[in-house]
């Protein structure tokens, strides 16, 4: 599908100073028509995470940018898809202030007023999915179908289990991750297992005979763990 460019989150350089990067999702072993790429690396005076989802079924986009810096955090999530009864497009716009964060949400070209919400916000893109760590936090739920519910931050309790190291290849070479076992209550989601390497990345996820695995990493190696204001508990 061909979506315009949307200014508030401007094409990333995927340039070797960058981190770079590609989850293969599978279903059962095989591909499902799913892409996933992110790129990361220092602004400015701060560092800006870029991920984009892109699917076959329904045809969609799903685009994250995170911008962190010491001044603080801001996020863009955009959503556009196709097809009879898929929301056309949808995206909320984030700005994290002391233990909250402010977001105004907008679908189908109506905007809502800024409103605040305590706690963390956990945003879509799987190169952020490893800082989701136990404690009360808000997910976004991505529902093609409902546009009442398409990104709107849900409160939720994460339950994290850690079931052990797993190493994970990549490249040819082991990487060292420890599985852990997800459960988001309060969200209607399916339980996760999760391969998330020290630094927080995600090396895997498993949910049911689904898979999403990184298969390419280039460049500097990220450590979302060590991003502020992802992993801070509300106070």
């Amino acid at each position: 599908m061909t979506t315009a460019p949307d200014p508030r989150m401007p094409d990333m350089p995927a340039d070797a100073d960058r981190s770079r990067g590609r989850y293969l999702h599978l279903d059962d072993g095989r591909p499902v028509g799913v892409e996933e790429r992110y790129v990361a690396g220092e602004v400015g005076e701060g560092i800006r995470v870029r991920s984009i989802r892109v699917a076959a079924n329904p045809a969609s986009r799903l685009e994250t940018d995170l911008r962190l810096s010491a001044s603080g955090a801001s996020a863009v999530v955009r959503w556009t898809g196709s097809g009879d009864g898929v929301v056309r497009d949808a995206s909320l716009e984030a700005t994290w202030l002391d233990g909250a964060v402010e977001v105004r949400r907008t679908v189908e070209g109506t905007t809502s007023d800024p409103f605040v919400v305590e706690g963390r916000l956990l945003l879509p893109g799987l190169v952020l999915a490893g800082t989701a760590g136990p404690g009360a936090a808000l997910g976004l739920l991505v529902d093609p179908r409902d546009a009442d519910a398409l990104l709107v931050p849900t409160p939720c309790v994460v339950e994290v289990e850690d079931l052990g190291e797993d190493p994970v290849e990549l490249g040819g070479r082991l990487v060292v991750g420890r599985r852990q076992r997800r459960t988001f209550v309060g969200l209607d989601l399916p339980v996760v297992e999760d391969v998330v390497d020290a630094g927080g990345l995600l090396l895997r996820r498993t949910v049911g005979t689904f898979e999403a695995r990184l298969a390419e990493a280039t460049g500097p190696w990220p450590a979302p763990a060590t991003w502020p204001r992802l992993t801070e508990t509300p106070r």
